[in-house]
């Protein structure tokens, strides 16, 4: 088992939403229920924690931080439970630690989900869930810039006939980096882009018509793509894993 099996699928597995209580400097919670709600929160410091929990419809997050080690002990967290919903995360910082959970609740998904964050040894997971929805498929997108950051993205289609399709890209720029995507479903997307050396990718996809794209740009690098349930006759998509120098 590789650093990024323990590492980022280890955290995606455990859940995001069920995090410990820990103390930080001071601590930002927003809780709504209804429709066309919009949640904002900026942080400035040191070891501060953001929390927003939101249920209804097109709902609207927007979180952003500077400084270092926020969320270090317990992450920093955006729930949303509704459809057409989004999510934007800012970081600046080091050692900062932020996680997006979003899902249908029963119905429709169609959520969408960003995270940037620029600096070293940060931790981002987005987990969406289409519980139903056929069509309503979810984005989601990370972009770390610095050394030794992990990222994580698992979207989930619904056991029963909850199709996405789902798009989910992570961009990374630095060194000793980690990506991994897992997804569920028909027809969807995953793309990992990395620049720098000794990075390492994963990509677990179960379903079929899905498409994998996998880019380096540097040296020492560790890539891995399994695709399961593709069908017996037309079997798996084409995977493109493009390999080359920095800047090239």
């Amino acid at each position: 088992m590789t650093r990024f099996h323990r590492a980022v699928f280890g955290a995606l597995a455990l859940g995001i939403a069920a995090l410990p209580a820990a103390a930080a400097q001071s601590v930002s919670s927003v809780e709504q229920i209804g429709e066309e709600t919009l949640a904002v929160i900026a942080h400035q410091g040191e070891a501060n924690r953001s929390l927003v929990s939101q249920q209804g419809r097109d709902l609207q997050a927007s979180v952003t931080i500077q400084g270092h080690g926020n969320g270090e002990d317990v992450r920093g967290l955006v729930e949303q439970t509704g459809e057409g919903s989004s999510a934007t995360v800012d970081i600046v910082g080091d050692g900062n630690r932020f996680a997006v959970r979003q899902s249908g609740s029963g119905g429709p998904a169609g959520n969408e989900a960003s995270v940037d964050i620029a600096g070293s040894d940060n931790q981002a997971y987005i987990t969406q869930i289409n519980d139903l929805g056929v069509g309503y498929g979810n984005y989601a997108a990370i972009s770390q810039s610095g050394e030794g950051n992990e990222a994580g993205i698992q979207q989930t289609a619904a056991a029963m006939g909850g199709f996405g399709p789902n798009l989910a890209v992570i961009r990374q720029t630095g060194y000793n980096n980690l990506a991994g995507i897992n997804q569920t479903g028909a027809d969807n997307q995953a793309r990992i882009s990395q620049e720098g050396d000794f990075n390492e990718a994963l990509i677990v996809q179960e379903g079929f018509g899905s498409n994998v794209q996998i880019e380096h740009h540097g040296s020492n690098f560790i890539d891995s793509v399994t695709q399961t349930g593709c069908g017996v006759s037309g079997g798996c998509p084409p995977v493109h894993i493009i390999r080359g120098m920095p800047g090239g």
